[in-house]
């Protein structure tokens, strides 16, 4: 966690207003422009619903 805090800080400092550490959540940030967003809200919703 102190790792994604120096780098978030390190960017900030540099005029980063978006940060996004790793190629997984970078990836995941693009995807909504290439699928439909029904799609999407499934997705996302069936991940945030409570197993």
């Amino acid at each position: 966690m102190e790792d994604v805090a120096k780098v978030g800080y390190e960017q900030f400092m540099r005029g980063k207003t978006i940060i996004i550490l790793g190629a997984k959540f970078k990836v995941a940030t693009m995807l909504p422009r290439f699928f439909p967003r029904k799609l999407i809200t499934k997705v996302v919703r069936s991940m945030q619903e409570v197993k």
